[in-house]
């Protein structure tokens, strides 16, 4: 489960990323942007608008190149540089409530020379994925959605763990007026480490935002409600992670969430079995998948 769990951690941190970076390339366009890091270092975004419409738009592209940049989203240092190639952007329709438009733009994202560095360890990225963001309402009150195909695979290099993730699809929605976000996710994550391996298919129950089974929870706190389900190569059983009031136990879990193997790939709260442990979210995630994404800058 915790492979699952730190995966999709892993994965959407890099699409809130990547789609950052688009937005950030924007804000003042056609010249390389360079900012300071939240902890330290540097960013550069560059943009080359290689149509001349002044806009967003396919076969446009955006790069970003890290220099012993520091922010909280990814737990480290950054060094090394993402490549962004444009497949449509734009504006969206005013909205008919606000009169506010908002954005929206797809991308193929792949990461070239990309590198996080913690403590002693070194975490680098090979691969990449195609990204969606659309956003409405005013800034600071607005939704937005973020959505991710893995189809490609991504590849990543922990130490001496190599984790490739393919034919995944995440979906992250947050909604700043409400002050709520919802994941929904499904892939396959494969660690090797020498010549072992083991292969694990997850998901969250609902596999569409606003599904039953999906995570949803208050912006810069842990999820209080949803199902994840880790099927593992090394395992007969299915990994049950059980969140907020869908503990198939019936057993309140308080915001804790609460681990069992079961028969049932699905992980269907009808399926009855003894009180299961109870962890906690450090054991799963390091903690930025459920950040408010304000430090990304996302609501510039």
């Amino acid at each position: 489960m915790a492979i699952a769990t730190a995966s999709t951690e892993l994965v959407t941190v890099y699409g809130r990323i990547a789609a950052d970076a688009i937005i950030a390339s924007q804000l003042q366009p056609s010249i390389p942007r360079e900012q300071d890091c939240p902890g330290g270092g540097t960013r550069i975004v560059d943009y080359v608008d290689f149509d001349s419409s002044g806009d967003l738009s396919a076969g446009d592209q955006v790069s970003v190149l890290y220099i012993n940049c520091v922010q909280p989203a990814v737990d480290g240092v950054e060094n090394g540089a993402i490549l962004m190639d444009i497949l449509s952007g734009g504006q969206t329709e005013d909205n008919p409530h606000t009169g506010a438009a908002g954005r929206r733009f797809s991308a193929n994202v792949d990461f070239g020379s990309y590198q996080v560095s913690e403590d002693a360890s070194d975490t680098t990225v090979e691969g990449g994925f195609e990204l969606s963001f659309g956003s409405n309402g005013e800034p600071g009150s607005e939704v937005q959605r973020l959505d991710q195909n893995l189809s490609r695979g991504l590849t990543i290099n922990l130490g001496g763990d190599t984790v490739t993730i393919r034919d995944g699809r995440f979906a992250q929605r947050y909604d700043y007026r409400a002050g709520t976000y919802n994941f929904a996710f499904t892939g396959t994550t494969t660690v090797g480490r020498g010549s072992a391996s083991v292969t694990t298919l997850f998901n969250s129950a609902g596999s569409r935002l606003g599904d039953s089974g999906s995570l949803t929870g208050t912006l810069g706190q842990n999820p209080d409600a949803g199902r994840i389900s880790a099927r593992s190569s090394a395992l007969p059983l299915t990994e049950c992670l059980y969140i907020g009031d869908s503990d198939a136990t019936g057993v309140a879990t308080q915001n804790a969430p609460r681990l069992r193997l079961s028969q049932d790939s699905t992980c269907s709260a009808d399926d009855e079995s003894p009180t299961p442990p109870t962890l906690a979210w450090s054991e799963l995630v390091e903690g930025t998948l459920f950040e408010d994404t304000d430090v990304f800058g996302l609501r510039q």
